[in-house]
């Protein structure tokens, strides 16, 4: 009986203190929550705006320089068929090295008349986008950068414009650089919090709160709103509220409530700012939940405290459990730090990645500009130029697939689905590795030329994925060998697009290893390569809802496969679906 008590005593006394440091903690919490909030984002928002603004001053020389080539300024000027071919060519040259969504060439009335696009179906060819601030402004002489969505794309994108000058320094057209905000907004999702940009509309144009995106912050007077309503961006309809008070500077949300910690203006961008939130709802409930298990878990502290009473008499047993409880903890935090370190080698990655490309880039603009001079310079200056060149793009690519890869493993990759002409698609891809093909004297077989086939795919990635496989494909041949590019239909809602070449094929114990990050196949060809290309492949497939494959013999070549949806599903598609991999 009187052991009972002292139990019952203990247990009560230890609930009482365990109950009273819960409510002390969750008083003491809801006091400074919003200090402390205050003093941990102001950092962050400031470094979030200085990274952004930092990419807006980086982009703004190459633009410059592309306006300034003689090529550019001849076009707008005659616009004639071989300045407007040769305008052509610099533009794809500078989009692809620069990895911007779209580079044209508008003359003075607004017109588009060169395009890096000028082969898709949403060319801009023709297109006049003469009210755009971005024209408005270059074709008055003044470099202008702009945020905004694509009239055709109506994908988000950064603008930079430039004025093309003539020998007397009037402005003849404008050169437009448009890159996708992607990339900047994948730093947002690294912060807690809400982050977003807003114009001087303020309308939510890139945010880490997707269900935010292209609605009002603030709340619009009813002159505000008729003068967004003008200038037609989202059609005669008015964007969604969120409705944040400039008084209390509170977001209500149904029974949410959003503070605001910080903003910062974006250097370079007129009118546009950076906002920074706290979710104060979802934190307060986190900790009413455990407030409350420790509430209501008196039973289990009971039983907790009798187990105790237990070991304490069996001192050998106590000292076993206590040792394995130590270790435990020492897993746990051991876990806990794997993955900090984890976390953190993604964004060092995805930081590093993005400070290496804009002066990678710079270098790789300006040799393309000297090659283009190459017939005034001796042999060894044109091999030189050459070295640069391969190099620098070498370089530029592995940078871009660590980058991806990092996107990959932190769950942050996005894909945009749509139905694309597959035919297009890898005829854009063909003019990426067509040089290399001629340099090994390779006959592309393309049974896709004049077929219309459509598939349901992110446009960007599919090409992505299919670059990869033709470069592959070209580096893994032999001189003078072949590749094919063929498709069949497998069913209503699936095809299978193959790539075949002539190579050196791939050993059954390399198949096994052919989806594993940084794993060298056939480095006895001493072929350049990170080992990461068909990691990224595979899991780009994937997130498509579709699949990749191989098939390979040694010394006699491989055939890559992807399957893909002839059709939009009515469902939304697996996102891992079973990986097949055939070795004959």
């Amino acid at each position: 009986m009187k052991l009972q008590s002292i139990v019952l005593a203990l247990t009560l006394v230890i609930f009482s203190i365990i109950a009273a440091i819960g409510y002390y903690a969750d008083i003491s919490w809801s006091d400074n929550v919003l200090d402390e909030a205050q003093k941990n984002t102001e950092i962050q928002s400031l470094m979030l705006a200085h990274d952004f603004s930092s990419f807006v001053k980086n982009q703004k020389k190459p633009v410059r320089t592309l306006a300034n080539i003689q090529s550019i300024q001849k076009a707008v000027i005659y616009a004639d068929k071989q300045s407007l071919q040769q305008a052509n060519q610099l533009l794809d040259i500078f989009c692809a090295t620069l990895d911007a969504m779209t580079c044209y060439l508008m003359d003075k009335e607004g017109l588009t008349i060169a395009s890096s696009n000028r082969h898709s179906k949403h060319s801009f060819v023709g297109k006049n986008y003469s009210f755009r601030p971005y024209f408005k402004f270059a074709i008055e002489g003044v470099p202008f950068t702009h945020l905004a969505l694509g009239i055709t794309s109506k994908k988000r994108g950064v603008y930079f414009s430039h004025p093309v000058m003539n020998k007397d320094n009037i402005p003849q057209g404008v050169v437009v650089v448009k890159y996708s905000v992607l990339d900047m907004e994948g730093l947002f999702h690294n912060v807690p919090g809400i982050v977003t940009i807003t114009g001087s509309d303020g309308i939510v144009f890139a945010t880490n709160k997707i269900d935010w995106l292209y609605k009002s912050l603030w709340l619009l007077s009813e002159a505000e709103k008729k003068a967004l309503l003008k200038r037609e961006v989202f059609s005669d309809e008015m964007p969604e509220n969120i409705g944040i008070h400039h008084a209390s500077d509170q977001i209500k949300a149904g029974d949410s409530t959003a503070y605001l910690l910080a903003t910062q203006q974006l250097d370079g961008l007129l009118g546009w700012q950076l906002s920074y939130f706290i979710e104060l709802a979802d934190v307060q409930m986190t900790q009413y939940e455990l407030f409350k298990k420790m509430l209501t878990s008196w039973p289990a502290l009971l039983l907790l405290f009798l187990v105790f009473i237990t070991l304490w008499l069996y001192v050998i047993a106590k000292q076993e459990i206590t040792k394995r409880s130590i270790m435990k903890q020492d897993l746990f935090i051991a876990k806990e730090q794997a993955e900090k370190a984890n976390q953190a080698k993604s964004e060092f990655l995805s930081r590093m990645s993005h400070e290496l490309r804009t002066p990678l880039n710079a270098i790789l603009g300006f040799a393309q500009m000297l090659e283009l001079d190459a017939k005034n310079f001796n042999d060894l200056q044109q091999e030189n130029i050459k070295e640069i060149l391969q190099g620098g793009h070498h370089l530029l690519h592995l940078i871009n697939e660590v980058l991806d890869l990092s996107r990959i493993e932190s769950g942050k990759l996005e894909t945009y689905m749509s139905m694309i002409e597959l035919k297009d698609v890898i005829q854009q891809a063909l003019v990426l590795v067509q040089v290399q093909a001629n340099r090994k004297q390779l006959r592309i077989i393309n049974h896709l030329s004049d077929q219309n086939v459509p598939v349901y795919a992110d446009h960007l990635r599919l090409k992505q994925v299919i670059v990869n496989l033709l470069s592959n494909a070209v580096k893994y041949n032999r001189e003078k060998g072949s590749i094919i590019i063929e498709y069949y239909i497998l069913d209503e809602d699936t095809l299978s697009l193959s790539i075949s070449d002539t190579g050196y094929g791939i050993s059954d114990a390399d198949m096994k290893k052919l989806f594993i990050p940084f794993e060298r196949l056939n480095t006895d060809h001493n072929i350049e390569g990170a080992g990461i290309g068909l990691v990224i492949s595979h899991h780009l497939m994937m997130l498509m809802g579709g699949q990749l494959g191989a098939q390979s013999r040694e010394n006699e070549g491989s055939t890559f496969w992807l399957e893909l949806q002839r059709q939009e599903p009515k469902t939304e598609p697996l996102l891992e679906p079973q990986l097949e991999i055939k070795s004959l």
